[in-house]
Parts: structure tokens; sequence; C-alpha cells
């Protein structure tokens, strides 16, 4: 009779531990869906695009997050672009247009690479431009200012907003075989230094005017 009861025992024991086991798997499952799945939603930020980026979604046909799907991952690409040393000249030119995070140590700038400005008085002056774009992010506290992303011609970003200390949006749009202009986003994540990069699904949607940032008019960039 004890020897039945202590069976009893082992087996409840090792039920309950099978129970125990399946749970936490289930929770980690769970887990890991809801972060893929945040990760793969851009619906989490649709605060930013009702805000800082509602007049960027206004030149866009059939604007819908929903259609904006993950279509690709890409790495920084950790180039040194400025030397550090000459940030008080580079903000006498460039810093109405640059994009800094919340609490001011970072700043992601998409404007100098493509526009040749200089200062000349109190007037900035254009000289010229690139076809190429360039984004950079400069880390103030760590006295590091690097070049994260190349965009050739097709590709253009018109605007950029923090999502957090760590965390960015880059908005845009790229030219297809066809000459249409087809939004994209970039999600970058300094942390582990890579765009989660986004584009519709729509083929309906498309950008059929351009942007113009309220930062870049803040340059007042004037003719020679």
């Amino acid at each position: 009779m004890r020897k039945l009861v202590g069976n009893g025992n082992k087996d409840f024991n090792n039920n309950m531990r099978h129970i125990i086991y399946s749970f936490f798997l289930t929770l980690i499952f769970l887990s890991s869906n809801s972060s893929f799945g945040q990760k793969n939603n851009l619906s989490i930020y649709k605060s930013h695009f009702d805000g800082d980026l509602k007049a960027w979604t206004k030149t866009i046909n059939h604007f819908k997050l929903s259609s904006f799907k993950p279509t690709d991952t890409i790495s920084f690409g950790n180039l040194e672009d400025h030397n550090i040393k000459y940030l008080k000249d580079f903000y006498s030119i460039y810093k109405p247009a640059l994009t800094f995070s919340k609490d001011s140590n970072k700043f992601i700038d998409i404007y100098s690479y493509k526009l040749n400005l200089e200062k000349k008085g109190d007037k900035i002056i254009y000289s010229g431009s690139e076809v190429d774009q360039a984004i950079s992010l400069c880390n103030i506290k760590e006295k590091r200012w690097t070049q994260i992303l190349f965009c050739g011609y097709s590709l253009r970003i018109q605007e950029v907003v923090w999502l957090t200390n760590t965390k960015f949006m880059l908005v845009g749009s790229v030219q297809n075989d066809e000459s249409k202009y087809l939004p994209v986003i970039y999600i970058g994540d300094i942390t582990n230094s890579s765009f989660e990069k986004f584009s519709s699904s729509d083929p309906n949607c498309h950008q059929y005017i351009g942007y113009e940032s309220p930062k870049l008019v803040k340059l007042n960039i004037q003719e020679k």
C-alpha cells in the first residue's frame, strides 16, 4: 500500500512539473509573439503620424499604416562622417534643420550631405547640391559622429522623428521603375545599430506631391 501511495506522489509531482513547464513555455511563446507583432506593426507609432508626420502623410495617396509591412533589415553604416571639434561651425549653419533626441544628447542630420550651404553674414547661402543623400547620427555625449545610411538618387529621406532616446523614425520615398514615388519608413534602433524598413503593400499608395520639412524652411536658404 505504501508503494502505491509513493508512486502516486511521484506521478503527481511529475504531472505538476510538466504543467508548470508547459505554462512557462506558453508564456515565453506569447511574449515573443507579442514582441514580434509590435516590432512589425507601425500602429504603435500612430501618434507620430497624426502629429509631427501628419504633413508628410498628406502628400501620399491611400496612406494607411496597416498597409506597411517590414521588407528588410539594414545595419547602420557607422562610417565616420564629421569631426566633432567642428560642431560649433556646423551648428551655425544647419542647427535649425537638425532633429535632436529627447535627452538632447544626439541628433540626426538628413540635409548637410545633400545641401551645400555656407554662411555669409547673417544669411545662409545655397551653393549647390549632391545627387545622393547621406544620413548621419551624432552622439554628442560620446563624441561620435557617423554616417548611418547612404541613399542613392532614387531614395529620399524627407523627415525624421525620435521615438525614444535610442529609437527614431525616418520617412521618405523611393522612385520605382515606373517613376512613381513610393513611401518608405525606416525604424532605427541605436541599441542594435540597425534599421527595420517598411513598405506599403497597397499598389495605389504613392507620393503625389513633394514634401518640404518645416525644419528646412527654418534655414531660410537664399540663392547666391
